[in-house]
This record gives structure tokens, C-alpha cells and sequence, in this order.
């Protein structure tokens, strides 16, 4: 479900395509579901369109869904706090197994670190790796990837 769950808007629709995941996978499969959280969008409207922040924020925090984007190439959509996701994905019978920061703690910093090589881009990386379950920074990442398991 790398897409779904953020392009549906209402929760009945994200529900479903929940239920609709669970009903076609075989017992004991996985599931993978990408977010976008609401910080993210924070984070792209202050480069896209700081103004953004004055009408949409508090509707951003209150439903997910802003009624308008930053710009034209912005799409509709719904975005999701951390904690939100688990829940949905268990109101489908999914059992949680993990939830992954996809955008390194770097992310939209990271002109100088890419510019890096050998012991150092290591370094970044493996930091990123170690980093990408640390809970605290599920909402300094843009998106985030939730792993699920149908019971078997």
C-alpha cells in the first residue's frame, strides 16, 4: 500500500482500503503501507509556500487534510500523525511489526553530507539506518513505513 493511504481522504476510504488489504492477502503475509505525516508537510510548505501556515495549519492538525495545497504540483491529500498509524492498520486485523522513519534524519539538510565520501558517508548512513526506528524522530521524517502481518 505505497500510495493509498495518502491520497484517500476520508477515514472511511482509508479504512477500507485497509480491510480490502487484509481480505486479499494470504494468511501469515505482510503488508507494507507508506504515510506522509503532517510534519512533513509543515516542513515542504515552509520551503514551497511559508504564507501556507497561516490558513491551513490548525486544519491540517485537526482533520489531515488541508483544503488546499501549497502549489501546483502539490496533490490532495491526507497526512497522518505517528501515532495514528498503527491503529489504522490493527482496525484491519493487521498485527504491527514495524514502523520505519523512510527520510533520513538529515532529510532536506543534507547538501553538505552528500557531498561526503569513504569513513564519513558511512558514518551518515549507518546513522540512518540506526536511526530510522528511533520513535522520537517519526515526525522529522516526511514519510514513514508501517510493516504488518496477517495472522496466521
Amino acid at each position: 500500500m505505497l500510495g493509498p493511504l495518502y491520497h484517500l481522504l476520508a477515514e472511511e476510504e482509508k479504512r477500507r482500503a485497509v480491510a480490502e488489504s487484509a481480505r486479499v492477502l494470504r494468511p501469515g503475509g505482510l503488508v507494507f503501507a507508506a504515510f506522509v505525516t503532517t510534519f512533513g508537510v509543515l516542513r515542504y510548505a515552509a520551503v514551497q509556500n511559508p504564507e501556507w501556515i497561516v490558513r491551513y495549519a490548525e486544519e491540517l492538525f485537526a482533520t489531515g487534510v488541508p483544503s488546499d495545497s501549497f502549489d501546483e504540483g502539490s496533490f490532495p491529500g491526507y497526512f497522518v500523525h505517528p501515532q495514528q498509524v498503527a491503529p489504522l492498520m490493527e482496525s484491519g486485523g493487521f498485527l504491527s511489526l514495524d514502523l520505519i522513519a523512510s527520510d533520513g534524519v538529515v532529510s532536506r539538510l543534507e547538501a553538505k553530507v552528500s557531498q561526503t565520501q569513504g569513513e564519513v558517508w558511512q558514518a551518515w548512513v549507518e546513522l540512518g539506518y540506526r536511526l530510522r526506528r528511533e520513535p522520537a524522530l517519526f515526525g522529522a521524517s516526511d514519510h514513514l513505513l508501517y510493516v504488518g502481518r496477517k495472522p496466521v
